[in-house]
């Protein structure tokens, strides 16, 4: 079974929905996990305007990022087009925070080059839900939490852009 997103070189669904499955096994009633979804905005336009190589590049990019932002023993994957998710373990909330402050740094700084003329600020949206062992049975019960406060986010993002 492949396990690696060949474009990014990160795990893929398959094994997010692998680990994921495993963790929560052994976190019953200890142990703290958080998962994280990342998705990047506009990647539809960027793919419809600047074509799939310059899409590609905007992925590989994020991963870049996400794998300088945690440490080896969190889990980062690639679990649809544009949508990523990171597993942190046996973190509290002010650790998360921090660590995602740094990625926010790095994708603030980041461009994708779309040619020779143009340039494309990495933009992301992200939202983040922690395992509770009481309410969670399956692994989509968290990921569906996290999945849906990524949407919040993106939404408000949008609104507070219109607003500019």
């Amino acid at each position: 079974k492949v396990t690696t997103d060949e474009l990014t070189g990160i795990s893929n669904r398959r094994s997010f929905e692998g680990y994921m499955t495993r963790r929560m096994s052994t976190l019953r009633g200890s142990g703290m996990l958080f998962l994280f979804m990342i998705d990047v905005d506009h990647f539809k336009q960027i793919n419809d305007r600047w074509g799939h190589s310059t899409g590609d590049e905007a992925l590989k990019q994020t991963a870049e990022l996400l794998k300088s932002a945690v440490s080896r023993n969190d889990f980062i994957g690639r679990v649809g087009g544009d949508e990523f998710v990171v597993i942190l373990q046996n973190r509290d909330l002010n650790e998360c925070e921090e660590l995602f402050q740094n990625f926010d740094q790095g994708c603030a700084d980041a461009v994708v080059e779309a040619d020779e003329d143009n340039n494309i600020a990495l933009s992301i949206a992200k939202g983040f839900a922690k395992y509770d062992p009481a309410a969670d049975k399956q692994f989509v019960d968290v990921f569906n939490r996290a999945d849906e406060e990524m949407y919040k986010n993106k939404r408000k993002m949008k609104a507070e852009a219109l607003q500019k």
